[in-house]
């Protein structure tokens, strides 16, 4: 849903109860987009508990396991049904926990991966908004994420796409990050290809209508597009019989 303010498609950001959108800081109804502070933890604490009785699983099995071979060993001394036993519990523990521990390894990478996700679509709508120069202090503003955090999340983003993501420095030690594949335009346009399209909500500027050209009688025709043969045969007709007459 785009922001009524800059209509651009950026995330919110929750300060306290009320929604804020990311690229211009306008305050949003909640739940109107993705949340910079939500996204991905749904799927984080899942991996978190799933990893949790992944490794309490382990360790119960482990120890029920070595309890039953011990019993068992304990009651029939010349055989060897406690160590089956004890192996049988603890393969199927070890197989429970492997499933646990991967899904759980798998959803909190799925959470990382939204959140990074959402991070740069609210760092790209607030390029937009600020003429594809940022720094590190607009994204901590923007996105509610300490100093620290928002210079980390742009050196990645640096890094991993070096072509379009340029880093400089000011003579003050200021570094600014510049997004020159990010189209913007002054003039409450977004550019679509190669032409510009006036932004949601704002009338595109009208074109004047051209009059058609009229021919004056023995004007040379310098536009071929203007050019009406059957008219001229017509004009040179009436002017013959003039002189006819």
């Amino acid at each position: 849903m785009l922001c009524p303010n800059c209509y651009k498609d950026a995330p919110i950001v929750y300060r306290g109860v009320s929604a804020h959108c990311t690229a211009c800081g306008a305050v949003r109804v909640p739940l109107a987009n993705q949340s910079v502070n939500m996204a991905g933890q749904p799927s984080k604490v899942g991996g978190a508990v799933a990893k949790a009785f992944g490794w309490l699983t382990l360790a119960g099995g482990t120890v029920i396991a070595a309890i039953t071979a011990a019993f068992f060993q304990w009651l029939i001394t010349d055989g060897i049904v406690g160590w089956v036993l004890g192996g049988l519990i603890f393969a199927i523990t070890a197989v429970i926990s492997a499933v646990l521990l991967v899904s759980g390894k798998q959803l909190t990478k799925s959470g990382d991966d939204t959140h990074k996700t959402v991070q740069e679509k609210a760092i790209l709508g607030l390029v937009q908004n600020s003429k594809g120069v940022v720094t590190a202090l607009d994204v901590s503003r923007s996105l509610d994420i300490t100093l620290q955090e928002a210079d980390a999340v742009l050196t990645r983003m640096a890094k991993e796409t070096p072509d379009q993501i340029t880093v400089d420095v000011d003579d003050q030690g200021q570094i600014f990050y510049r997004f020159p594949q990010v189209h913007w335009d002054a003039a409450d346009k977004v550019r679509i290809g190669g032409g510009f399209a006036p932004a949601p909500g704002v009338a595109p500027n009208p074109q004047p209508v051209q009059a058609p050209r009229q021919r004056v009688a023995g004007e040379a025709w310098d536009d071929p597009e203007g050019y009406d043969e059957a008219a001229e045969e017509a004009s040179r007709q009436a002017a013959a019989r003039g002189r006819t007459l």
